[in-house]
């Protein structure tokens, strides 16, 4: 038997058919707590920010059940890929080869794979939207690492993580800020 789906801290049993995780759900001390434990500093959590609550990115079920089914796979090794859409909006999910010397740790795209998942983009007219990884055994709250390599700030940030139990999360980072965004899965 699986355990519960966690997205943005609410558990879920199953989904269904258009599930809208609020991020709110969670008081800002815990935030700052956990931005603590994680070599940050409390500032960087941003869960009440205004913009953030305009914000969400819409993942197809597909697509959300297979980021998922990839970080399972690739565990204990961090997965990595793209998502290419419009406006927020996710088309396709571009899994890329984790190149990097410390695979359970990190991730480092393997270029060719960028290269190609960014063509595809382009063909399909679609944007990069998104950027996703997992940590496999740490938290869905991105890195000191994550953070400091976020050069996308146009792009959502997805983590996701295995342990205790499933949770994808969701992040907006430009210039060291991390702000937390909801996540919706459609049919």
């Amino acid at each position: 038997m699986s355990s519960p789906l966690v997205l943005n801290g609410n558990k879920h049993a199953s989904l269904t058919n258009s599930l809208v995780i609020l991020i709110f759900s969670q008081e800002i001390s815990n935030c700052q707590k956990n931005a603590g434990s994680l070599g940050q500093t409390p500032h960087l959590c941003q869960r009440y920010n205004p913009l953030a609550m305009n914000l969400e990115i819409k993942l197809p079920r597909s697509i959300f059940d297979n980021i998922i089914t990839q970080a399972r796979d690739e565990r204990p090794q961090e997965c990595c890929g793209l998502i290419g859409g419009r406006n927020l909006q996710a088309s396709n999910r571009y899994p890329l080869r984790n190149r990097s010397p410390q695979p359970e740790t990190r991730y480092f795209a393997a270029p060719e794979d960028l290269f190609e998942a960014m063509k595809w983009m382009r063909d399909a007219d679609e944007d990069l939207i998104g950027i996703y990884h997992s940590h496999p055994c740490g938290p869905a709250y991105p890195s000191q690492t994550d953070i400091e390599l976020a050069f996308y700030p146009q792009a959502v940030y997805l983590i996701v993580t295995l342990e205790p139990e499933t949770e994808m999360r969701a992040f907006h980072i430009n210039a060291r800020e991390v702000i937390e965004i909801a996540i919706v899965v459609v049919d």
